[in-house]
């Protein structure tokens, strides 16, 4: 489990999802980075690499990369268009980068004024008055 999550966590992260899920040590103490350092040299796990070269990236940088919201990438997820994993609860969802090229992700559009993952503003029809039109008062 450190191996898969330093792909893409740092070890204070990976101290969190190991003391969130209750596992322990072999001694039977909780996880601090001290801990999970020996475990990942002694099976030679390398660290995290920057986010920047990480081949797996997490739903917030894919947000990120494609300039969208994370909820548009939580809902690409959800639809099977962008693969996505997570090994177990409290982990966050890896996703590959290469992943971020598929032709179903959306791309970043330069053209947008409103810019990334913004809705069109609500704009109310020409013969309907809004909901609080008649509830203006004068403030004295």
């Amino acid at each position: 489990m450190i191996r898969e999550l330093a792909l893409v966590c740092e070890d204070t992260s990976i101290v969190s999802i190991l003391n969130r899920l209750g596992y322990r040590t072999g001694n039977g103490n909780t996880w601090t980075e001290k801990r999970v350092q020996p475990v990942r040299h002694t099976n030679g796990f390398p660290a995290s690499p920057p986010p920047d070269r990480r081949l797996w990236i997490t739903m917030q940088q894919a947000a990120a990369a494609l300039g969208v919201s994370e909820m548009v990438v939580r809902r690409l997820t959800a639809q099977k268009s962008l693969p996505a994993k997570q090994m177990v609860q409290f982990a966050p969802w890896m996703i590959e980068r290469s992943h971020l090229d598929l032709p179903r992700c959306p791309q970043t559009d330069s053209t947008s004024s409103r810019g990334p993952g913004r809705r069109a503003p609500f704009v109310v029809p020409s013969g309907q008055s809004g909901w609080f039109s008649n509830s203006v008062e004068k403030v004295r």
